[in-house]
């Protein structure tokens, strides 16, 4: 990692800026974890954070849940900045509040669905209220970015834990920044959930989740 530069705050603490990958910061986190940071730069350290600067979309790809389909990549359109989650935080344990770790949220699906999360991914969920009765559970699993920048995103939707099966007719759809569809998938009566899988190396997506005349739309950047 590179220094980029040396700021002192209004506390008088300093904050050192450095540039790097996704594997340079795990790498520090695990030194700074162990207190081995602190002994090599002979100075206390208060905390880490890390970032990226990503805010668009580029190509991606899409598999349903039960019949997986081959990938095929086509563009997203780009449009200017707008209020959505950057996953890519994730990779530096930047979390939104909302969004807990899976098997916390809903144990039971966590369990039932575990095996499809593949290796030194990062899995998180959000429990998504669709009226005053029916809430489901949102989760996105993340690979890490690849040689050519691109990240695996594995969308699924399941019940909350007092359910069995997801309500027949929810709809979950992908849509890009010009809320063109390009895919959707609708639960049948015993489904115990619905995914989505899909390779992306830049841009903005949403999700929408539908019941009936209720609409919930989530709106991410990778």
């Amino acid at each position: 990692m590179s220094n980029n530069h040396i700021n002192d705050n209004q506390d008088k603490n300093t904050v050192i800026v450095l540039k790097g990958n996704y594997q340079q910061f795990n790498r520090l986190q695990s030194l700074y974890q162990s207190g081995e940071l602190e002994k090599h730069l002979d100075i206390p350290i208060l905390g880490l954070q890390g970032f990226s600067p990503r805010n668009d979309i580029n190509s991606d790809s899409i598999a349903s849940k039960k019949n997986p389909t081959p990938k095929t990549s086509f563009p997203l359109n780009h449009q200017g900045l707008k209020k959505v989650l950057n996953l890519r935080q994730w990779f530096y344990n930047n979390f939104d509040s909302d969004w807990q770790l899976f098997q916390v949220v809903a144990p039971t699906a966590y369990r039932s669905t575990s095996d499809e999360i593949f290796n030194e991914a990062v899995t998180r969920a959000k429990q998504v209220k669709l009226d005053n009765v029916v809430t489901i559970v949102l989760v996105i699993t993340l690979s890490p970015p690849n040689e050519d920048d691109e990240v695996d995103i594995i969308i699924k939707i399941c019940p909350c834990e007092s359910y069995k099966y997801l309500p027949s007719g929810l709809k979950i759809t992908v849509l890009d920044e010009l809320d063109d569809v390009f895919e959707e998938l609708q639960a049948n009566e015993e489904d115990p959930w619905l995914g989505l899988r899909f390779t992306a190396s830049e841009g903005q997506f949403s999700i929408n989740l539908t019941l009936e005349e209720v609409t919930v739309k989530e709106k991410f950047e990778i």
